[in-house]
């Protein structure tokens, strides 16, 4: 009987220490055309992740185009932030975009797809490749994760 009751136990002290997964909730995300990046940001990196919850560190890297001004979406970043893929100026063809978002603990997983055309077509000139988005602002947020379809390929800590 005791050696019975110390198994119970055991198993009940076990189940509390395994750690659980982590369940995912979708979220908004509403994607940004309106803006590209800026002449003099020098990226390093071949494909550079972004995640902003400041406008002035935004406007360090994307300032609006001209001929959108009256329709462009603004973000608001007291409510909200900005997740950016961008890559190196190229003369390929090729089409980012984020299909989705979901926040878990303090993780922001970010899906995107990558497309690439440059077999039909090639671009006069290289031109950097963005896309950007609107997710709801989480002061939480301690990881933000990128997945080019459904694989995690970056993972950027956000600063304290």
């Amino acid at each position: 009987m005791k050696f019975t009751v110390f198994i119970i136990l055991s198993l009940g002290i076990m189940a509390c220490q395994i750690p659980k997964n982590t369940i995912t909730s979708p979220i908004g995300v509403v994607s940004l055309n309106n803006y590209k990046l800026i002449d003099a940001v020098k990226l390093t990196e071949e494909i550079s992740y972004k995640y902003f919850t400041k406008a002035e560190d935004f406007q360090r890297f994307f300032s609006m185009t001209k001929s959108t001004r009256e329709t462009a979406i603004v973000p608001d970043f007291n409510t909200q932030s900005v997740v950016a893929i961008v890559m190196q100026p190229t003369m390929k063809i090729i089409t980012l975009q984020i299909e989705k978002a979901a926040i878990g603990g303090d993780e922001l997983s970010i899906y995107f797809s990558r497309i690439d055309t440059t077999t039909t077509f090639t671009a006069a000139y290289a031109q950097p490749v963005t896309t950007l988005a609107i997710v709801p602002k989480n002061e939480g947020i301690k990881t933000v994760s990128f997945y080019n379809s459904n694989l995690k390929v970056y993972a950027l800590k956000i600063p304290d």
